[in-house]
């Protein structure tokens, strides 16, 4: 099967991250997959066996690494896309748009309709409420009535509940459990975790806060934001900032955790990395509820709820039940490999092909 993903850009948002990792699986496993980038676009974050090409706005496309201008956005980048995918889209089995404005150059480039995948990634409208930017929105609530053939990787954005679902995977090899099962110890540190977010859903805020407070009546609270982006001005003398390079450090850091916390809220049905990542390295996860957490396998608390947060957080050194957690919840994350999420994948894809072909078949044999 030959596969092409267009990009407006290679992000570092973990969006970005299932794109590669997915097309580094389906290389593995035989076939033929390539990333179609503007010439402007800067160099893979995340590691791609796949082919890179670049367009330009006359739709010129050529393989190379190495970005041939500085770096553009907006307009430039998608009527770029749109040119290549002209001039290149019909020689691909699946072109697989995966965010709003992709799904648009690839709906307005001409490319066959059997070929057209659109990967939903998140419910862009939500992040789009801007009132300085309605068209933002607008665009994205649209994408979802483009005739390409919709997989999402949640069953719970509206009014998209009955599309196929393949969720985003995980490298099981890098977030491996901790050597040592976390225990804790009256004379010992307690060392939270959360990844430092500017986006108000994200809920940085409020792990902060939770911290401040369980700090304040134990000092055996640490803290370690992965990243950064704190708001301006906050610090604590308990607090460090990590900056990891790539999967294998950020899955040391989650290794060097006690009790990861995640404070992003809303669309609470689908997959969110660092509760999959935390649950797959053995370590205590505690969210607002993220696929595959449950209260069986983690700790929820209710969105935007300091209180209820600091409650869970003190009560897990507490719980008979944590290391029997820890287990469940490596569990869960083992059905989200790579290889396996690409075979679900695959699998949508084939369903889809073999539909227009066998409707192909019937046109023409009326």
């Amino acid at each position: 099967m030959k596969i092409l993903i267009p990009m407006a850009a290679f992000g570092t948002a973990g969006g970005a991250r299932v794109l590669s990792q997915l097309a580094n699986a389906w290389i593995d496993a035989g076939h033929e997959v390539d990333m179609l980038v503007p010439s402007t676009a800067g160099r893979p974050y995340f590691p791609t066996k796949a082919r890179i090409l670049r367009t330009n706005l006359r739709g010129a496309v050529e393989v190379k690494a190495e970005p041939e201008y500085p770096e553009q956005s907006g307009l430039h980048n998608n009527f770029a896309l749109r040119a290549g995918l002209a001039r290149i889209g019909n020689r691909y089995d699946v072109i697989l748009a995966n965010h709003n404005l992709t799904a648009w150059a690839v709906a307005l480039a001409g490319v066959p309709r059997h070929a057209r995948f659109y990967y939903i990634q998140a419910y862009e409208p939500t992040f789009c409420i801007d009132p300085f930017a309605p068209g933002r929105y607008v665009l994205a609530r649209l994408s979802y009535n483009l005739p390409l053939t919709q997989i999402v990787n949640a069953p719970s954005y509206p009014g998209l509940e009955d599309r196929p679902v393949v969720s985003c995977g995980i490298d099981l090899p890098t977030f491996h459990r901790r050597k040592d099962p976390v225990h804790f110890r009256k004379d010992a540190p307690i060392v939270l975790g959360t990844i430092g977010r500017t986006e108000p859903w994200k809920g940085t805020r409020y792990v902060l806060e939770a911290f401040e407070q369980l700090h304040s009546h134990d000092s055996r609270y640490r803290l370690r934001v992965a990243f950064g982006n704190l708001p301006e001005g906050w610090s604590h003398p308990a607090a460090e900032v990590v900056m990891p390079r790539g999967d294998a450090e950020l899955a040391a850091f989650y290794r060097s955790l006690d009790i990861m916390v995640a404070g992003t809220y809303g669309l609470n049905d689908s997959p969110h990395y660092p509760v999959l990542e935390a649950m797959a390295s053995g370590v205590p996860a505690v969210s607002t509820g993220y696929r595959p957490a449950n209260e069986s396998n983690s700790w929820v608390y209710p969105a935007r709820d300091t209180a209820k947060l600091i409650k869970v957080i003190a009560g897990i050194e507490h719980d008979t039940d944590m290391h029997e957690k820890v287990e469940r919840a490596r569990i869960a994350a083992e059905a989200f490999g790579w290889p396996v999420v690409a075979r679900d994948m695959e699998r949508q894809f084939s369903d889809t092909l073999q539909r227009y072909g066998r409707q192909v078949k019937q046109e023409t044999q009326s």
